[in-house]
């Protein structure tokens, strides 16, 4: 026993220094933190400097809202809303031998979601589905126990929506649909763990 945490000990201490020219031909998986969704990562390390990655974000929920009349009675309604993100970027390493890289990605996503609400009869249904592309950067720490840290961001996000409206109630039924084009520039960090194998 002792012999085993003296080779595993050796073998923390002894370990070369990290960087992302460790990520060279290996698979890894990220996942953020303290987000208000499921957000994770497939990357595959191309070279020392590149690495192409599979992002995934979905986020939703659901609950029934109660709203009291005065003087009447308590309506009891539903709101639910959900939506999922996808697509792949290729992630350039500015300090590829460093334990601490910046980087920067080029991405692609597609995205769906969905909004419905329900009250007496009436019903309110929204959803969009699109494209965007754009550019991210972030900072990631390398471990040596092939495991990183990263605060990432977009800054600059190009896209395009198709979304449909639907309003009914008392069996009547009125539908739109609209393209809307958006471009938005700023910070919204998140970190992110990642791991290497």
């Amino acid at each position: 026993m002792r012999r085993t945490i003296a080779v595993l000990l050796g073998l923390v201490l002894g370990a070369a220094n990290a960087g992302a020219t460790d990520i060279a031909g290996k698979w890894g998986i990220g996942a953020s933190v303290f987000s208000g969704g499921v957000e994770t990562s497939l990357i595959h390390g191309h070279s020392d400097r590149t690495a192409w990655v599979f992002d995934v974000a979905f986020r939703g929920r659901n609950f029934d809202r109660t709203i009291e009349l005065v003087p009447g009675p308590e309506l009891t309604g539903n709101l639910n809303n959900w939506s999922v993100i996808a697509g792949p970027s290729l992630r350039r390493y500015t300090r590829p031998a460093s334990e601490f890289s910046p980087y920067g990605d080029v991405f692609v996503s597609f995205d769906y979601a969905g909004d419905h609400l329900g009250y007496l009869g009436f019903s309110g249904t929204a959803k969009r589905a699109g494209l965007s592309t754009g550019l991210a950067f972030g900072l990631e720490y390398f471990t040596r126990w092939h495991c990183s840290f990263s605060a990432h961001t977009s800054v600059l996000t190009l896209g395009w929506d198709r979304q449909t409206f639907e309003l009914g109630g008392f069996g009547l039924v009125r539908k739109t649909t609209a393209d809307v084009f958006s471009a938005s520039a700023g910070l919204a960090p998140r970190v992110e763990v990642r791991a290497y194998f």
